[in-house]
């Protein structure tokens, strides 16, 4: 070393790096899941990785990526150990480093290939405990085998992607009934109805069809006690074994989750390590099935249902997507949460309004409408665009005011044993239509009216939802969150019954709504109308 003196700060440079990466790597995990939710997962941080996928670039999925790192990293801490363990052995039996160094190396690859499987290896994990001084080296060297190789890939077209599943009531398929009479039966209570989509593969597609108007999937229905099972059972009907690589979309039934929790509908997606956490999570209150069926011709059913919220920016009655990785805080802290609903017609599907899964049950708990769902993104400030729409009373037109940004601040007051909330939400944007007359909107007078009529509309839409909360004795608009960052010793007090509690609290909203433009025109279609008019005369 040519500059001992240094070499003090090279290495505090050097653990305070990897402290920052290791603290980073905690509060995102936190964040992603919550405290419960974290606790709950085998690998937090790579669950995190998976959960996000960002469509064309050169790294769409980053897990690989982390992976990479990730086995660079164990390399290099088992290189270390395998050394530190090499020299040591050489020196307790004082015979040469680069012996034992070759009689080591077989001997830690030997004890690798004793755990068969996951489970194995976490428990032979908590025997290298009990003795990780003199096992260190292996430890690193079985973790790292864990991540090694490609030996089990298998051609894309000999597999079956998923892409969607719904799950309802059960009640058995025309097929399953002709494969029952046939002899192809077995004992199960049928308590779910799958709907399982699979991408059809390119080579199967007929070279004269137009590939627009192919059919892209095809569906496969089969009735179980779980989707494990189901999923066991479609293997018979196939040559194709079922994969969750691609999987995109899961719909439950409303009067499924009236009879099952949540919790059990999804344990073997959070369990199943091809499942990615990215999955979104939709509920119905149709038949969940019929949303996997073609509405659009060309498309896939499970890719539309993922892909409309995009439209976020365009629509101010819609639900930010709800994700694998977004229901294990709330499911294991016992706390209510929505899911977006979809509805279906012969020929379309929509977004419209939520489903309430109810804290400790984890059961269908209601449901709220649109104009409810639009109030909710009012009080959680959660709107990335779309629009207010009210009824000047003075004229009796429509108004529309687009929606540029918005913000919320939910406020606990606390005294005594009296818990109340104040909710301040602010808005900027513009006005899109106004059909009120002779009326021209450069006028600061004027738009102030305006602003005061928006004002009072969201004020209604969001009293109209914490109504109905009230009514269904569910807090999913974040005041408990609230609660417990601003007074957390009155949280611990009634957090245990908080839902309950949550139906008698008052609530009370006040809006700020700052009108910037009135786009090209600051005058009506009638003004206009009239003006012209007038000079024709």
């Amino acid at each position: 070393m040519e500059k001992p003196k240094k070499a003090t700060r090279v290495i505090g440079l050097a653990i305070g790096i990897a402290a920052f990466f290791y603290i980073a790597a905690v509060v995102l995990c936190i964040g992603a899941f919550s405290v419960e939710g974290v606790m709950t997962r085998t690998w937090p941080f790579l669950d995190l990785a998976r959960s996000f996928e960002v469509e064309y670039l050169v790294f769409e999925r980053f897990e690989s990526l982390l992976l990479s790192i990730w086995i660079m990293q164990i390399f290099a801490t088992f290189s270390i150990a395998f050394y530190c363990a090499s020299l040591g052995v050489s020196q307790i039996l004082n015979r040469s480093y680069s012996a034992i160094l070759f009689i080591l190396l077989p001997a830690i690859y030997i004890l690798s290939q004793i755990p068969k499987n996951l489970n194995e290896l976490f428990s032979f994990g908590a025997v290298m405990k009990r003795v990780r001084l003199g096992l260190l080296g292996i430890s690193a060297l079985l973790i790292c085998s864990t991540l090694s190789g490609c030996w089990s890939s298998s051609p894309v077209e000999d597999l079956n992607l998923e892409t969607g599943i719904a799950m309802d009531v059960a009640q058995k398929s025309s097929q399953e009934e002709q494969l029952n009479q046939k002899g192809g039966y077995y004992p199960k209570k049928e308590l779910i109805k799958g709907t399982f989509q699979f991408i059809v593969p390119e080579e199967n597609k007929s070279s004269g069809s137009s590939p627009s108007q192919t059919k892209k999937f095809y569906n496969i229905t089969e009735t179980g006690d779980s989707v494990f099972e189901m999923l066991r059972e479609i293997s018979l009907r196939t040559n194709r074994p079922p994969i969750g690589f691609h999987l995109k979309t899961v719909i439950i039934s409303s009067s499924l989750l009236r009879k099952v929790p949540l919790y059990e509908l999804l344990d073997f997606f959070l369990r199943d390590n091809d499942i990615r956490p990215s999955v979104q999570l939709l509920i119905s209150t149709d038949e969940a099935g019929d949303a996997l069926q073609e509405k659009i011709p060309g498309q896939t059913p499970a890719f539309i249902l993922k892909d409309i919220f995009v439209n976020r920016k365009r629509n101010s009655r819609m639900l930010r997507p709800v994700s694998l990785a977004k229901v294990i805080g709330p499911m294991k802290a016992n706390r209510s949460f929505l899911l977006p609903n979809v509805i279906t017609t012969e020929s379309e599907v929509k977004i419209a309004g939520a489903g309430i899964i109810k804290g400790k049950a984890q059961t269908y708990g209601g449901f709220l409408n649109e104009s409810e769902v639009e109030g909710l993104m009012w009080i959680k400030g959660e709107l990335k665009g779309g629009l207010l729409k009210d009824i000047d009373h003075k004229t009796g037109k429509n108004m529309a005011y687009e929606i540029k940004s918005t913000k919320s601040r939910i406020k606990a007051i606390v005294q005594g044993d009296d818990i109340s909330f104040r909710v301040r939400m602010t808005s900027e944007g513009r006005i899109s239509e106004n059909f009120n007359p002779n009326e021209a909107l450069g006028n600061n007078r004027l738009l102030g009216r305006l602003e005061s009529i928006f004002q009072g509309k969201a004020n209604s839409l969001a009293e109209q939802t914490v109504a109905k909360m009230h009514k269904l004795r569910v807090d999913v608009g974040g005041f408990g969150e609230a609660l417990r960052i601003q007074h957390p010793k009155v949280w611990r007090k009634v957090k245990k019954d908080w839902d309950t509690t949550f139906s008698t609290i008052p609530v009370q909203f006040s809006t700020d709504i700052h009108i910037e433009d009135y786009g090209a025109s600051n005058t009506t279609a009638d003004w206009h109308t009239t003006k012209a008019a007038s000079s024709g005369g």
